[in-house]
C-alpha cells in the first residue's frame, strides 16, 4: 500500500504513521537487545533514557560511536547478528560505512608488526610466543607457569581466529564473566560467539608483547595482554588494538578461562 492515494484524505494519519513505524522499529530493537542481555525494559516501543542507556552499551560493546541513536551503522551489526531492522529508513552516522570490531576502534591499516597467534582461518601453523622470564607456579599448582599460561592464551587467541564454535568454546569454564555482561552460562556465549563469527568470518588477532601473568592463588591467574587484530567480511575490513585481560583457572590440571574483560586501544 502506498501513502498517495490516502494522503489528502487522511492527512493526520499520514502524519503519524512514521511515528507509529518508529515505535515498531524500537519495539523490535529493544527485544534484540533483551535477548542479547543489554536492555531490561519494557517491550513498549519507546525511546526513553533505559533504552537509550542499552543501545548505547550495545555500540560501546561494539565499538560503534555511542550515541544511543539507532542509527545505520547499529542496524547493520543487529542485521548481521540476527536481526532484519530497515536499516534505509534509520538515521545515518558519520561512521556508518566502517565496519567495526566488537570492543575496539575500527582503522584500515595493517595491524601493527607483533607476535602472530596463528589461527587455522589465516593458515597459521603453531604458535610462536614471545620471549618471556619463567615464573615459578604456587606451590601445589605446578600446571600454572607463567610458560604454560602463556602458550595457553596464545591458543585461545588461535581458536577464535577460527570458525569452529566448539573449538573456541572450549577454552571457557562456565559461568563465566564475558565483557560487561556480568556472569552468563554456555548458551549466551556460544550465540554471541557465533553471531560475531557470522559478522567477521575471516579473523587474524597477533599478540603485540609477551602475555603478563600475575598468579592470584594457588589455582587461579591473571593474564594482561595487547592484541593487534584484523578482521573481514567481503569488502569490509577492521583493524585495531585491544588491552585484555583474562581470568585462568587451573582445573585438575586443565586451564580454563572463567573471566574476560577488554578496552578498546587509540591507534
Amino acid at each position: 500500500m502506498t501513502l498517495r492515494r490516502y494522503q489528502f484524505v487522511f492527512p493526520a494519519l499520514v502524519l503519524l504513521m512514521p511515528i507509529a513505524l518508529a515505535d515498531d522499529l524500537t519495539r523490535e530493537v529493544q527485544e534484540q537487545l533483551r535477548g542479547k542481555g543489554f536492555y531490561a525494559g519494557p517491550l513498549d516501543g519507546n525511546a526513553g533514557s533505559e533504552f537509550t542507556a542499552a543501545l548505547r552499551r550495545y555500540q560501546i560493546r561494539h565499538g560503534l560511536p555511542a550515541t544511543g541513536v539507532l542509527d545505520v551503522a547499529t542496524a547493520e551489526v543487529l542485521d548481521d547478528e540476527n536481526g532484519s531492522l530497515r536499516s534505509s529508513e534509520l538515521q545515518a552516522s558519520p561512521d556508518s560505512s566502517k565496519p567495526v570490531f566488537r570492543g575496539d576502534a575500527v582503522d584500515n591499516r595493517p595491524p601493527p608488526e607483533a607476535t602472530p597467534a596463528s589461527s587455522p582461518a589465516a593458515g597459521g601453523g603453531p604458535v610462536p610466543l614471545p620471549s618471556s622470564v619463567e615464573t615459578p607456579a604456587f606451590e601445589g599448582s605446578p600446571g600454572l607457569t607463567n610458560e604454560r599460561v602463556q602458550k595457553f592464551i596464545a591458543e585461545y587467541l588461535s581458536a577464535g581466529g577460527s570458525n569452529n564454535i566448539d573449538a573456541q568454546m572450549r577454552y571457557f569454564a562456565f559461568p563465566l564473566e564475558y565483557f560487561e555482561h556480568g556472569r552468563v552460562n554456555e548458551k549466551f556465549v556460544r550465540k554471541d560467539t557465533a553471531g560475531y563469527v557470522r559478522r567477521w568470518p575471516a579473523r587474524h588477532y597477533m599478540l603485540t608483547d609477551p602475555v603478563k601473568v600475575t598468579l592470584t592463588s594457588v589455582d587461579t591467574a591473571t593474564t594482561e595482554f595487547i592484541i593487534a587484530f584484523s578482521v573481514q567480511k567481503g569488502n569490509r575490513r577492521a583493524s585495531g588494538r585491544t588491552s585484555n585481560r583474562v581470568l585462568v583457572r587451573n582445573a585438575n590440571g586443565t586451564l580454563q578461562i572463567i573471566g574476560i574483560h577488554e578496552r578498546r586501544l587509540d591507534i
